[in-house]
């Protein structure tokens, strides 16, 4: 089992499962998504953070939200997206 996470933040299907536990959090807005998978409320961290300049940066906010979808240091999340988190943050 790996130790540290690799310097790219993409990797293969095969080296996720080198690091042991695995949560994936669907940043897609997919209506067929598999049930049981966590769901990451983009569209309301996008107005959250337009309305109230709310950056990365702001480690109290995404903290927050990471506990809200009950992450932590149990696995290692993956974040599953369908393109369109840029798109929808401009």
């Amino acid at each position: 089992m790996h130790t540290t996470l690799p310097q790219t933040p993409v990797i293969s299907a095969q080296e996720l499962g080198e690091f042991g536990p695995v949560r994936i959090v669907c940043a897609a807005q997919c209506a067929d998504a598999p049930q049981g998978l966590t769901m990451g409320p983009i569209d309301d961290w996008i107005s959250s953070a337009k309305e109230n300049r709310i950056g990365f940066d702001d480690l109290a906010f995404w903290k927050g939200e990471c506990v809200k979808l009950g992450l932590g240091p149990d696995a290692v999340t993956v974040v599953a997206d369908d393109g369109g988190m840029l798109v929808r943050a401009t």
